[in-house]
């Protein structure tokens, strides 16, 4: 392999990983957005709510993710939102 095709193989493969990185970041804002949206819909239906009842609904709706953020997301997260 020649110098400039092991230079092209090189900027190839960051650039594979650079559109890994956009990718799962991209779902990773996806998944976080599904989950603010699941908070401000169970705040209007109900009003106050806890982490424990986010998370239980987050999973019954196929929503991975954990106490610990939700617990986060409802403490940054503007009540009137």
């Amino acid at each position: 392999m020649s110098q400039p095709e092991g230079r092209l193989l090189m900027f190839r493969l960051i650039g594979r990983a650079r559109a890994e990185r956009q990718r799962r970041a991209r779902v990773e804002e996806q998944r976080r957005q599904q989950v603010i949206g699941l908070i401000v819909w169970l705040r209007r239906r109900y009003g106050g709510i806890g982490a424990g009842d986010v998370e239980r609904v987050a999973r019954c709706e196929g929503i991975a993710t954990s106490y610990d953020e939700i617990f986060e997301l409802l403490r940054t997260l503007p009540a009137h939102r």
